[in-house]
C-alpha cells in the first residue's frame, strides 16, 4: 500500500531516486525516446515500486541491453531486493542471467518443467537438452556483486 499522506508527484521522484535516476524532477519532463536504454529499464523498475510490491515480475528485464548495462540493472535489482525484501521472479532465456541472480531456476520446455535446481548447478551440469541449448547460448557477462 502506497504511503500516506504522500502525493502522486513525491511518490514518482522517490521511486526515481530509488532507481539511481537522480534529479527526478528532470525525469518527469522526459519522453521514453528522450531517455537512454539504461535509464528506460531504471524508469520501468520506478514505475513498479512505486506501488510497493512484495513481488516484481520481470519479464526479459535485461534482454536487448549490451553486458554493461545488464550487469548494472542486475545490481539495481539485488540492492532493491536487499534494501526492500522484495520477491523476483525472472522470466529470461538468459540462463548465464538466471543462473546468477536466482536461487532457483526452473527451465521451461514445451510449458512442461525440464530440470529444477540451483542456477550454478544447472549451468555447471545440466542434464535436459534444452539446459545444453541454453548453457552453449549463454554469452559470459561480468560477475555479479552480492
Amino acid at each position: 500500500m502506497p504511503a500516506l499522506g504522500c502525493s502522486d508527484r513525491q511518490r514518482a521522484r522517490r521511486g526515481l531516486a530509488a532507481v539511481g535516476l537522480e534529479l527526478p524532477e528532470v525525469f518527469e519532463q522526459r519522453l521514453p525516446r528522450q531517455l537512454s536504454g539504461g535509464q528506460q529499464q531504471r524508469m520501468a523498475i520506478a514505475r513498479a515500486l512505486i506501488l510497493e510490491p512484495k513481488l516484481l515480475l520481470c519479464d526479459e528485464s535485461v534482454s536487448m541491453r549490451d553486458a554493461e548495462i545488464q550487469a548494472e540493472v542486475l545490481a539495481l535489482l539485488r540492492a532493491l531486493q536487499e534494501r526492500l525484501g522484495l520477491g523476483m521472479l525472472f522470466i529470461t532465456h538468459g540462463l548465464s542471467i538466471a543462473s546468477g541472480f536466482c536461487h532457483r531456476v526452473i527451465v521451461l520446455e514445451g510449458g512442461r518443467i525440464a530440470e529444477q535446481g540451483p542456477g550454478a548447478a544447472l549451468l555447471e551440469h545440466p542434464q535436459a537438452t534444452i539446459t545444453w541449448k541454453l548453457v552453449e547460448a549463454c554469452p559470459q557477462l561480468p560477475a555479479l556483486a552480492g
